[in-house]
């Protein structure tokens, strides 16, 4: 275990965008929502027990270990080491090991999720609604009534008649019973999003719970063709994403089943960035991915 404090933005990756000090490596922060400022890389991107679930660190030494491991090799690729630079499989985990450890992936979980939660909301949360579901459910559904009278009345009982009588007083039995329904539908409703916001940091753990070259995705990345495009001092900027995905119609930091991978962007240091490459034509010029 590399400590409590879980850089999820790797810190052997943000050395390379800053200032080495006497102690440290001072690096500057851009922001959507405030003006840049200057961090260290000690204490940017990270996170007390990130990648821990209760006392259980082993993604976090999984982690730990792979990085320790792959930044000789990030170092040749930095340098222009042609020999790094063929080997797709190791530059294909460690895309996907980039990929699937970020902050920004497990955010996403969580506004997934919320979005579940309001969806199921958005439903149940009505009492209108659920007069609604209620009456459409013995709507579509009139043998229903009539099956519960038999049941009760037995074969001989004058089944329409009763029918005919019992109808119309199940409107307001309805209205009645959807106030009942709706307080036990508000605490499954506050249960369900809680639940699903519990799940999430496990599920993230789950799928990081593997060597990236044992991860589906990597047998994906390890087809491109990679280049090293390199630019003066400061000319990148490491997103806390790591990787821009560059499909046809979109830029996103991680990609999904069926996307058509045009290229990917890995800046590796402030002038030196990583381009794989899966088809002919360049979706991005490099001097925009910053932007």
């Amino acid at each position: 275990m590399a400590g409590r404090k879980h850089h999820h933005v790797p810190q052997f990756l943000q050395r390379r965008f800053g200032l080495q000090g006497a102690k440290s490596t001072k690096i500057v922060v851009y922001s959507a929502s405030k003006p840049p400022f200057i961090a260290n890389t000690s204490g940017f991107g990270a996170e007390r027990d990130f990648y821990a679930d209760g006392d259980d660190f082993f993604v976090d030494d999984l982690i730990t270990s792979f990085e320790g491991d792959i930044q000789s090799f990030v170092f040749r690729l930095v340098e222009g080491d042609l020999a790094a630079l063929a080997d797709k499989a190791t530059i294909a985990s460690l895309v996907a090991h980039l990929e699937m450890r970020s902050m920004f992936l497990r955010n996403q979980l969580f506004e997934i999720s919320g979005m579940m939660s309001d969806f199921f909301e958005s439903v149940f949360g009505s009492r209108k609604t659920l007069i609604k579901l209620m009456e459409n459910h013995l709507m579509e559904n009139p043998d229903l009534l009539r099956s519960e009278l038999t049941k009760h009345f037995g074969d001989d009982a004058p089944i329409s008649a009763l029918e005919e009588f019992i109808l119309p007083q199940i409107q307001p039995l309805i209205v009645q019973q959807s106030a009942v329904a709706a307080d036990g539908f508000a605490y499954m409703l506050w249960s369900m999003r809680e639940t699903f916001r519990k799940v999430v940091k496990p599920a993230h753990l789950k799928a990081l719970n593997h060597h990236p070259s044992e991860v589906a995705r990597a047998d994906f990345y390890s087809h491109l063709e990679y280049t090293i495009q390199k630019a003066p001092f400061g000319s990148f900027i490491l997103p806390d994403t790591m990787i821009a995905f560059c499909t046809k119609t979109r830029v996103t930091p991680f990609t999904q089943s069926g996307d058509d991978l045009v290229e990917l962007f890995l800046p590796l240091a402030s002038d030196v960035l990583l381009v794989g490459t899966a088809k002919k034509g360049v979706c991005r010029q490099v001097r925009e991915i910053n932007s």
